[in-house]
């Protein structure tokens, strides 16, 4: 299912595939054996992920959009995890 995403990514020529991914060969289990795995960058994901319709596309979609409003209007992102720890630290160093 997710192949035929990124396949009508690439057919629809929302994405370049030559810029998009990588295809690296790797020694299988057996070691006359040649694997290939591809690799996808995150414009690829964010594509794949608005175009799926499912619980966990609509999880990642509710994600990537806060992500993005915090950039555009903040101009950067915090890790909110991070930020309360270095409060913390902040706090006990008084």
């Amino acid at each position: 299912m997710i192949g035929r995403h990124i396949n009508n990514v690439y057919k629809e020529k929302e994405l370049t595939r030559d810029i998009t991914c990588a295809n690296f060969a790797h020694i299988g289990t057996d070691a006359d054996q040649t694997c290939y795995t591809t690799l996808y960058n995150l414009d690829v994901i964010i594509s794949v992920g608005y175009r799926v319709k499912s619980q966990r596309g609509m999880q990642f979609r509710i994600w990537a959009n806060r992500v993005l409003k915090d950039y555009f209007v903040k101009g950067y992102a915090v890790n909110e995890r991070i930020h309360k720890e270095q409060i913390g630290e902040l706090r006990t160093d008084r």
